[in-house]
Formats: C-alpha cells, sequence, structure tokens
C-alpha cells in the first residue's frame, strides 16, 4: 500500500539561463490608425507664417515634405530646435555675385559683415568696416536677366531697362528715319533706303541719311544757266546776282524790287549814221527804193536786223517780240529765282529752330517750321548725345513749299 506523502522540501537554487530561441516569425501588419490632435504643421518662410498665417501651406503627419536644391541654390538638412521646431536652410551657390562699395572697390563678406581688404608693405592685411552699394555679376559668360519690369525712363533716372524699352527706343528710331527702316530680330534699326529724284530725270538710291542728305545737297547747289543768242552762258547759283543791263542810250533796264525787270526803249533814240538812196521831207517817202517810210507813224518793212555786238542794223517788231519774250522768261525766272530765296530763308529758320538733345546718352527728334516772306518750310532733326556726354551728332533735313529738300549733318566733342 502506498505510504502517506511528506512534506515539501525547500526551493532549490536559480538554474542558469537558457539560451536564446530562434526570432519568431514577423507579425501581420497593424490597421493604419487615425490621425491624432496636434499632429498639423504650418509651412513657411522666415517672416511669412508670421505675416500672412492663414495662407501659409500645411503638411500632416505621414506626409513628406521635401526640400529641394534649386538652380544656384542649396538646401541643408531639417534640423530641429530645443523648442521642438523645424527649420532648414537655403543658400545662394554658383552665382558670381560680388559685394562692391559706392566706389566699386571689392568688399570681404565675413559673417554677413563686409570688409575693404587693403594689403600692407609687410603682408599683412587690414580690414575695414564698410557698406555694400551695389551687387556686381562677374561671371566670365554673358547671363540673362530675366523678368524685369519696365524701368523709369527720364533724367536721373537709374532703373534697370528691359529688352521691350529698348525696342521701342529703336522703332522710334526707325520710324524716324522712315525709308522702310525698321528694327530687325535682334533689335538693330534696318537700313532705310531713300529713292533721290535727280534734275536729269534720273534716280539714285541711299541707303543713310548722310548719303541722302549729300545726295539732296548735289542737287540744291546746281546752277541756274543763263544764256542768249550769243556770247559765254553764265551758271548762277543760288544767292548770287544776275545783272541784266542796256546799252546805256537806246535801251535801258529797271527793277522794281518785287522780281520784275522793266526794258525801256528811249523816246528819243540816238543812231550814228542811217543809210538811203534818197531821202525826202513832208509827204514823200524818205528813202526810197524800198527803204524807210516814214509817211507813215510805223516803219514797215523794216528787215531782220544783225543783233551781234557790233551791228548797227535797226531790228524789227518781231525782233523785238523774241527779245521781250526772252526776258519775259527771264522775268519769270528772276521771280521764281526771287522765291527760291525766300524758300531757304524759309528752311533757314525751320533748320535753326530744331531743339537738340543735352543730356549724355540720350537722342533726341525734332519736328520745327520755318516761315520766310511768303515762303514756308517744315525741318526733321535727329540728334545724339554719347555716354560720356563728349560727342555731339546731329542730322536735319528740311522741304520748303518751293520743293526743295536740304539737309545738314554735324559732329561736336566738347570737354
Amino acid at each position: 500500500a502506498t505510504g502517506a506523502t511528506g512534506a515539501t522540501g525547500d526551493t532549490g537554487a536559480t538554474g542558469a539561463t537558457g539560451a536564446t530561441g530562434a526570432t519568431g516569425d514577423t507579425g501581420a501588419t497593424g490597421d493604419t490608425g487615425s490621425t491624432g490632435a496636434g499632429t498639423e504643421w504650418k509651412l513657411a518662410t522666415d517672416g511669412d507664417a508670421e505675416k500672412n498665417p492663414a495662407q501659409a501651406p500645411s503638411a500632416v503627419s505621414g506626409e513628406t515634405v521635401t526640400v529641394k536644391h534649386g538652380t544656384n541654390t542649396k538646401a541643408s538638412a531639417v534640423s530641429k530646435d530645443a523648442n521642438g521646431n523645424y527649420s532648414y536652410e537655403i543658400d545662394v551657390v554658383g552665382l558670381p555675385m560680388e559685394y562692391v562699395d559706392q566706389d566699386g572697390n571689392s568688399l570681404t563678406n565675413v559673417g554677413g559683415n563686409f570688409y575693404r581688404s587693403q594689403t600692407n608693405a609687410d603682408g599683412t592685411i587690414t580690414l575695414t568696416p564698410a557698406t555694400p552699394a551695389k551687387v556686381k555679376i562677374v561671371s566670365e559668360k554673358p547671363m540673362v536677366i530675366t523678368n524685369v519690369a519696365d524701368g523709369k525712363v527720364a533724367a536721373g533716372s537709374t532703373d534697370a531697362i528691359n529688352g521691350n524699352q529698348l525696342h521701342g527706343t529703336a522703332q522710334s528710331v526707325a520710324n524716324a528715319l522712315g525709308g522702310g527702316s525698321t528694327v530687325d530680330q535682334d533689335g538693330k534699326v534696318t537700313a532705310p533706303s531713300y529713292v533721290i529724284t535727280q534734275t536729269d530725270g534720273n534716280t539714285t538710291t541711299a541707303n543713310d541719311v548722310g548719303t541722302a542728305l549729300n545726295a539732296l545737297n548735289k542737287e540744291v547747289i546746281k546752277p541756274i544757266t543763263f544764256g542768249a543768242d550769243s556770247g559765254t552762258a553764265y551758271a548762277a547759283t543760288l544767292g548770287s546776282t544776275v545783272n541784266i543791263k542796256g546799252d546805256g542810250n537806246n535801251i535801258s533796264t529797271e527793277s522794281d524790287g518785287k522780281g520784275n525787270i522793266k526794258v525801256k526803249i528811249s523816246d528819243t533814240p540816238t543812231f550814228t549814221t542811217v543809210t538811203a538812196n534818197s531821202y525826202k521831207v513832208g509827204d514823200t517817202t524818205y528813202i526810197d527804193s524800198n527803204g524807210i517810210n516814214a509817211n507813215n507813224q510805223t516803219i514797215n518793212n523794216v528787215a531782220d536786223g544783225e543783233i551781234s555786238a557790233t551791228s548797227k542794223q535797226a531790228v524789227n517788231g518781231s525782233q523785238l517780240h523774241a527779245t521781250n519774250q526772252a526776258i519775259n522768261n527771264i522775268n519769270n525766272r528772276v521771280d521764281g529765282l526771287a522765291k527760291d530765296i525766300d524758300g531757304v530763308g524759309a528752311t533757314a529758320a525751320a533748320m535753326a529752330s530744331l531743339p537738340q538733345a543735352y543730356l549724355p546718352g540720350h537722342s533726341l527728334v525734332a519736328v520745327a517750321g520755318g516761315v520766310h516772306k511768303s515762303q514756308n518750310a517744315v525741318a526733321l532733326g535727329v540728334s545724339r548725345i554719347s555716354d560720356n556726354g563728349k560727342v555731339i551728332i546731329k542730322l536735319n533735313a528740311a522741304h520748303n513749299s518751293r520743293g526743295d529738300v536740304s539737309g545738314g549733318v554735324g559732329v561736336g566733342y566738347q570737354w
């Protein structure tokens, strides 16, 4: 038979720790929890969140906010400060910029402070605090600055000017030149084409203002040639005087100061000799053999006399009529010459009234009018002063009511 159970013995000593068991299988992924309160962040650059907190974009837990490098910028790693705020920095890199003072001296940036450096004779460098005035681009390659707003174009303006404004200036020059001048795709003003009709009826083409004005000037200064049945023709230029004289005895001329010249024949002409076969007084013919008949008030049947410097022959009405016609033609030409001279005066008044550019680096297109006596004129001028204000270029052209065109061009240097 089984005996009675004995008393429980004391607990034995703790055994040694067993070896680590094998890693168990990965458990199944749990359900995604709901977004907890207080896990939304406002994203903004320095100051924006304070100025416009409602406009700052936000991110919630689980979303990824990526800070990327940009052109000439480098983003630092995101850091967290003691207050739990996350931040990152954007540095400008790769831009060939140089800070200079108002005198153009290069400055050194040390911890956000700027200094002007000077190398001493002993090799040491002295740094003098300075205030940067400008930022210079020192790239070896040309750089394009885009999205430049229209700068103010006025005296004293220091605004940057964009390509559109320069194109407008070029277009203004092209419009002033005329002659089909335009602005090409590179912003250059194309050469104009001026067709000039010469006094001989032929035409010539000029592709710049100077050549055109020179061609016009050649036509304007061509003389008016006065000729007669004998003697040497005389070429009279504008501004010269043409004298029409009589012989001092039987024929004289008179100018009325209004462009008209009167030719007078003496009421008592004097002839050195009169040759006739016979001469009678009274009712009879003074000269017979079909000579001079003095019975009537007029002398008839007078043959054409020789017209020369040494001729002593009488001239008839037909010859005198031809002379009068020639004189009338001269009157007309002299009258036209007087009007041409008045036209020159109007042209001079118009061109003298043209204003001129007076600021360095500026151009001026001007229009002026002029009047002299019965004639008038209009002038067009273009002037330009170099950027340093020392060289002045001016050219102008004018057209008067006589149909004449004048022009001039000049270059000046001032110091």
